[in-house]
């Protein structure tokens, strides 16, 4: 055994692990705080739990990592390893400091393949270019593909309805020419409008205080909100409902949008906008 080799890797691991922790958190988190859908607290709970219970459910990742090398036994493994590490931490820090969207197990792998092949050891390309390149480069294919035949969500007519909420909201006399501050409504749909609203809104997602606690009754009453949902939504009708008898005077609108994109066009589709103009 070699307990001060062993030790250093293992602290090394440990490191990498945590930059891997803050690293890969504010990917997974950022557009749900940007877009004010979730409070940065309820957005890191839900992330760490999350990947507390992924770790339970697999270890496909870990699994990918440790067989794109064949290190030699002993010391000089350890230290392809170290080496590994240590790049796969530097660039973790250095797409954190420059704001970068990285992967933290690419960067990983990209050390160890790095260090391999500066030492001469073997890499198992085999599992490199089918687990991590192949991936890398079909995803977004892929992608595009769906996105062309038009199997997307809601998010996808995100700024049509956020400019439809805009001009039902300045039409509306009752909201005395206040800006639209808040908007509500699904929580796919609404967190990814607000980035296209000319008033920079909030959001009050799936109508929920626990997602959304910044959007209380009183602050509803004191700024108004418009609601925006798709057609026939069962929930979304009853908010507006609930909420129209709180704060009579709003307008409610069904418009049918239709989404290009590069060419592609996607099939019309209905969505319901309601505001809800704050008390005088």
């Amino acid at each position: 055994m070699y307990p001060l080799a062993t030790a250093v890797v293992i602290t090394l691991a440990m490191v990498f692990n945590y930059t891997n922790g803050f690293h890969d958190a504010a990917n997974a988190i950022a557009t749900s705080v940007s877009t004010r859908a979730l409070t940065p607290r309820v957005a890191l709970a839900m992330a760490a739990v999350m990947n507390f219970v992924g770790a339970f459910l697999g270890q496909e990742v870990a699994d990918t990592v440790g067989s794109v090398i064949s290190p030699p036994p002993g010391v000089p493994g350890l230290v392809i390893v170290l080496a590994g590490l240590i790049g796969a931490i530097a660039w973790n820090l250095i797409t954190w400091r420059f704001g970068l969207p990285s992967s933290s197990s690419q960067a990983l792998i990209g050390g160890l393949v790095g260090a391999a092949i500066a030492s001469g050891t073997m890499v198992e390309w085999n599992t490199v270019i089918d687990k991590v390149v192949i991936p890398m480069l079909l995803s977004p294919v892929v992608a595009f593909v769906i996105l062309k035949q038009g199997v997307e969500n809601n998010a996808a007519y995100a700024r049509l309805v956020m400019e439809a909420a805009d001009r039902e909201w300045r039409a509306t006399q009752a909201t005395g020419g206040k800006p639209l501050k808040l908007i509500a409504g699904p929580f796919v749909l609404v967190s990814s409008a607000s980035f296209y609203g000319a008033d920079k809104p909030s959001t009050l997602a799936e109508f929920s205080p626990y997602l959304s606690p910044w959007a209380d009754t009183a602050r509803i009453l004191r700024e108004g909100m418009a609601i925006m949902c798709e057609a026939g939504d069962p929930n979304c009708l009853k908010a507006i409902e609930i909420f129209s008898a709180i704060s009579p005077g709003g307008r409610r609108t069904e418009v049918t949008l239709t989404r290009r994109w590069l060419g592609f066009e996607n099939a019309p589709k209905r969505f319901m906008i309601a505001t809800i103009p704050p008390r005088q």
